[in-house]
């Protein structure tokens, strides 16, 4: 044999065995390179028995060079973007949060880190991370958290190096490493709490205690039994979710919210049906939040906001109204474009669909208003010698409609001709809107007219001409309809009612009703139905086949009316920041102190109480007037940001299935951005 072939021979024998060692020395004392992913999904690593999990795969893909996210050059170009940058509210969240700085100083980090040509996200966690928790039994308890990530090469040298602690100086960080038979604890430093990272395959655990990772490692022997990834949750309403897409990239998640809130200490029920404001009060009588036992469901935001949500709830916390209301029978989607959407014009801001007991609805309605108004409101129907109560009103009105229900509001946009009469009103801005209902009883709902129309004077109602009761009935489209004049009803100073076939249509705007009638008849090819436009059938075929509520809004179409109604918001906003009936007595103190010798207001006759109010009226007003001119500017400005960030919605559909033991919602939300964005 030759020299040269002698000693080529010899160097691939000792490659041979100084790779056979190598091989052997790195798989002993770090990771096998051979060894093979885990199969499954993180969530077969995650016990079913957690309070909290949240997982999305593929995060390295909403990012377009980590830490700033892929889609930020087309949200930077959208209005509603800029207008957010210029705003006070962005400048207090980057203060609070300290964004700016935390990212720079994230920057300097990452620059000082000899493995930064490769993205973080490549390391640890971009094609798939996962949190998972478990809250305390009690208000204040510590949270114990894990998260699993997948990692490359380089994140499991990582993790195998943290065996070796002088290899990565540890000590000199004042880190203390304790090592297990498959994980390592680290405290000490500026760990804020000791954390335990182990590792299966290639997904890295790094948690606040070891029973996260005992229980990965048991799971992942028995190949995910009794995992997340296997429980019927995940399996129907997350595997098997609507908006479950074939890539399985949205955003996963489970919370026990009954735990999570006794955790964090929620008080009582919420919304608060004690609440002086409507809305909330009325919010609680329909749902009450501490009800819920847990939510799972999914997540997506790639083309704007699309959830899928599942509740369970807890039958004793659901009051006997929400479970009847609850029980109901819902509608179909062939139901909503047949029945609905037809009915509704294309250019509408706001549609709502409700089916429920209009009886219960309601009472939940007038539980939920001012004492005063109810007060005044039963008082005026008993006054008609028809209603022995306001009861018996909503057992009548309940009696002659059907158990659905349908709100529309949109521009109030109508012309009108020179010679057409106008009520009289006060000229607010306001939107047309009209609530639809199903007949039942058309003999009830024209009694019911009747003794609202012929009291005008219990019921604020005032005719064109001086004397007139304004109650008109004449007929349109065929159809008797109603009209109520009262200067109380604010920009149109109506109310009109017309039962037409199957439906009742009560309006603020006498031309909203052959609006209707004619769209849904499409007896003029000018009249444009919701149910055609495709923005709203493709959403309502993405949501849930059936629900009991529906909610379809388009910002845009509103926003008009929205901005004439800025200053009156804002006016409203500022007279209720104040109790102006307690600033009052304490104003009336001071000068029944000063002026009539400390005597209470009911000790004064009608003309001191008069030269008390003259006394009082202006410093109330001064003060009411200062208030204005230093606070409503700011609110102006804050609603009009609000609009617009409004308007950066291209459409939206929200669709709720109830029943006493569970909930289901799907919202869907087109949210265009770049160019696609401007209105």
């Amino acid at each position: 044999m030759r020299p040269k072939s002698r000693l080529f021979k010899i160097l691939l024998i000792g490659l041979a065995v100084g790779g056979f060692v190598g091989y052997f020395a790195f798989s002993t004392l770090l990771f096998s390179p051979l060894e093979k992913p885990f199969s499954e999904r993180i969530a077969a690593l995650v016990s079913r028995d957690v309070d909290l999990y949240v997982s999305k795969a593929d995060m390295a893909g909403l990012f377009d060079s980590f830490p700033r996210l892929e889609l930020m050059d087309e949200l930077e170009r959208t209005p509603a973007w800029e207008t957010f940058e210029e705003s006070v509210e962005y400048a207090d969240i980057m203060s609070d949060l300290q964004l700016e700085s935390a990212l720079a100083e994230l920057d300097r980090s990452l620059a000082q880190v000899p493995v930064i040509t490769v993205e973080p996200l490549s390391i640890f966690g971009g094609k798939e991370l996962v949190l998972a928790a478990r809250v305390g039994d009690g208000a204040g308890t510590p949270i114990d958290w894990a998260l699993y990530g997948r990692v490359n090469w380089m994140g499991k040298f990582a993790v195998a190096a943290l065996s070796y602690p002088g290899l990565l100086r540890l000590e000199s960080q004042g880190i203390t490493a304790e090592q297990g038979d498959d994980w390592v604890k680290l405290s000490g430093g500026n760990l804020a709490q000791p954390i335990v990272v182990a590792r299966v395959n290639d997904v890295v655990i790094v948690s606040s205690s070891n029973q996260f990772i005992d229980e990965a490692f048991d799971l992942a022997a028995r190949g995910g039994e009794r995992s997340m990834l296997q429980s019927a949750r995940y399996f129907d309403h997350i595997h098997n979710a609507t908006l479950r897409g074939p890539d399985e990239k949205e955003l996963e998640f489970f919370v026990d919210a009954r735990r999570l809130m006794l955790n964090q200490g929620m008080p009582g029920p919420w919304p608060d049906t004690r609440s002086p404001m409507f809305g909330p009060s009325l919010a609680g009588r329909l749902f009450q939040v501490p009800a819920c036992k847990e939510l799972v469901g999914i997540l997506d935001l790639s083309e704007g906001v699309a959830l899928d949500l599942h509740g369970e709830l807890a039958s004793e916390d659901v009051t006997s109204e929400q479970a009847r209301l609850y029980r109901e029978r819902g509608f179909e989607r062939a139901d909503v474009l047949r029945d609905v959407a037809s009915f509704v014009p294309d250019d509408a801001a706001l549609l709502v669909y409700l089916k429920g007991p209009i009886d219960l609805l309601l009472k939940m309605v007038f539980d939920s208003v001012e004492p005063a108004l109810r007060s005044n409101v039963e008082d005026a129907f008993r006054s008609t010698g028809r209603y022995a109560g306001l009861d018996e009103l909503i057992a009548e009105i309940g009696g002659s409609v059907r158990n659905r229900l349908m709100l529309i509001v949109r521009e109030r946009d109508y012309k009108y001709r020179s010679d057409e009469q106008v009520p009289p009103n006060d000229g607010q801005p306001t939107y047309a809107i009209a609530l639809v209902t199903w007949v039942e009883d058309e003999e009830r709902i024209k009694t019911l007219s009747d003794a609202i129309g012929q009291n005008g004077d219990i019921f604020g109602l005032k005719g064109a001409v001086a004397g007139e009761g304004g109650y008109y009935r004449h007929k349109s489209e065929g159809f008797l309809t109603y009209e109520f004049w009262s200067e109380f009803v604010p920009g149109t100073g109506i109310i009109t009612t017309m039962p037409a076939n199957e439906h009742h249509i009560v309006s603020n705007e006498i031309k909203m009703l052959p609006h209707l009638l004619r769209t849904y008849a499409q007896s003029d090819s000018t009249y444009r139905r919701l149910a055609d436009r495709p923005q709203f059938q493709a959403l309502l075929n993405a949501s849930l086949p059936d629900a009991n509520a529906l909610v379809w809004i388009n910002p845009r179409a509103g926003g008009p009316t929205a901005r004439k109604l800025v200053r009156s918001w804002a006016e409203g906003n500022v007279a209720l920041s104040v109790d102006w009936r307690t600033r009052r007595a304490e104003e009336e103190r001071k000068v029944l102190a000063e002026r009539f010798s400390g005597r209470g207001r009911d000790q004064l006759d009608s003309n001191e109480q008069q030269e008390l109010d003259a006394m009082v009226d202006p410093i109330l007003q001064a003060e009411a007037g200062q208030l204005r001119a230093q606070q409503v500017p700011t609110l102006m400005a804050r609603k009009t940001r609000e609009i617009e960030y409004l308007e950066a919605i291209d459409a939206g559909l929200l669709m709720v299935r109830l029943d006493p033991r569970s909930f289901d919602l799907s919202l869907r939300v087109l949210i265009p951005l770049g160019a696609d964005a401007t209105p």
